[in-house]
């Protein structure tokens, strides 16, 4: 069980480090919508969601973490570019 778990990080730890290295910024964006994506989905199986549900809640999660990244000279790019996903966040939970 120790074993596959170790061979597992070791893969995925080479996956994200040759994404991160070797994929131009809109390519790791990309890789990262996709990993937060099924992050997303992986979480709404664990909450009971129902998998329409799961589907609406990954792509929309991935979609908020991409925006921020994709404009080349928008009003986002500085220091503070994804705060804007943070807020609707906050503002989600809490009207929730």
């Amino acid at each position: 069980m120790l074993r596959t778990r170790v061979l597992t990080a070791a893969v995925m730890l080479a996956v994200v480090l040759a994404a991160l290295f070797l994929l131009p910024r809109v390519g790791w964006i990309a890789f990262c919508a996709l990993f937060l994506g099924v992050a997303a989905w992986e979480w709404g199986g664990l909450a009971g969601l129902a998998s329409g549900a799961r589907v609406a809640y990954a792509v929309a999660l991935a979609i908020l973490f991409v925006l921020p990244g994709l404009p080349e000279h928008a009003w986002a790019n500085g220091l503070y570019a994804p705060a804007w996903v943070y807020y609707a966040g906050v503002l989600f939970w809490a009207i929730l």
